[in-house]
């Protein structure tokens, strides 16, 4: 794979590996869609996961960029507002079960809903501190934070999500893809 993405860099064929630069390149759009399909619902096991699988696609062009990056974003939010609906829904009935609010404590079930401006900086921090996006998105939910107002916090913080994830994968692996890249090109020229 490698050796194909240098020669579809540089025009050298002589590695035996040309047809996957043809099949790359000539994806039509059932295939696109069909990878944007993939990241969309793949967002829903794993944003991280969706998230860098759509950066990557983008990095090595086999989807282009705007498109691997909407899908992304689309992942992420929908699975967000998933969250918060099935938490807005059930979760302030399942706080008062005797074996939920041992867990939650007694705030959420005594009071209900807080201020409006509860939870909104936890809610917009909560994207980019591993294991506390379900919790806040949860906490959104039962304290019944205005729709409009989690949708715009989560929409921001999706999208710098998305642009940092899509700013790594292109940064990180350059290095170590131009020396994969020279020695796989020493390799197709020594056959």
């Amino acid at each position: 794979l490698v050796c194909a993405f240098y020669v579809k860099a540089h025009g050298f064929r002589g590695c035996g590996l040309g047809f996957l630069v043809i099949a790359t390149s000539s994806m039509n759009e059932y295939g696109a869609v069909l990878l944007m399909i993939g990241i969309i619902l793949g967002a829903f096991f794993s944003e991280d996961g969706a998230t860098i699988t759509a950066a990557s696609l983008a990095a090595s062009h086999l989807l282009e960029p705007r498109l691997a990056f909407v899908s992304a974003f689309a992942g992420l939010w929908a699975g967000d507002l998933g969250v918060y609906v099935l938490a807005r829904r059930v979760g302030l009935s399942l706080a008062r079960r005797r074996w939920v609010s041992s867990w939650i404590g007694r705030s959420i079930h005594e009071t209900g809903a807080t201020t409006l401006s509860d939870g909104r900086v936890g809610l917009a921090v909560s994207r980019f501190i591993p294991g506390t996006r379900l919790p806040a998105y949860v906490s959104a939910g039962i304290r019944r934070m205005p729709v409009q107002t989690f949708l715009t916090i989560t929409a921001f913080t999706a999208v710098a999500w998305v642009l940092l994830m899509f700013t790594l994968v292109r940064l990180v692996p350059s290095r170590a893809a131009r020396s994969e890249e020279r020695r796989v090109g020493k390799e197709c020229r020594s056959r």
